[in-house]
């Protein structure tokens, strides 16, 4: 049981995650520029669901104590930032590796991760108060 809850807490992500490949692939980044920008977002918010139920779940098992909502937040968005982070090494790495054209410089690379972070709080408030009621 627990087990399935962990499972359907990342579908979103994976669910962004395959519709980026696509993408990629297709050329969509290259033909429409802007499509990055809300792929980061909604990458971001997905990510954030995701990490605020895993809270939610470790709470339901006494892993945590209750967290107080601010302490939450900023955990859920300091794991958000961090997958960003991780995200955009693995771009680079795979770049450097492969010859693949991941990243588009500084600039690029500076507004997926904010754009990330943008989405993240939308996650975690869906988590906390939306989809998730039971």
């Amino acid at each position: 049981m627990v087990l399935l809850k962990i499972v359907k807490a990342f579908i979103p992500p994976l669910i962004v995650f395959a519709i980026h490949v696509p993408f990629y692939f297709l050329g969509v980044y290259n033909k429409i520029e802007m499509a990055d920008i809300p792929m980061h977002f909604v990458g971001g918010a997905a990510v954030g669901f995701s990490f605020s139920l895993m809270l939610k779940i470790a709470e339901a098992r006494k892993f945590l104590r209750e967290i107080h909502n601010a302490l939450s937040f900023l955990f859920v968005l300091s794991l958000v930032a961090l997958t960003a982070v991780i995200w955009e090494f693995a771009e680079y790495i795979v770049s450097m590796m492969t010859g693949l054209i991941l990243q588009n410089g500084f600039d690029d690379t500076m507004a997926d991760l904010l754009f990330g972070l943008i989405g993240a709080p939308f996650g975690y408030l869906i988590a906390q108060n939306g989809l998730n009621k039971q």
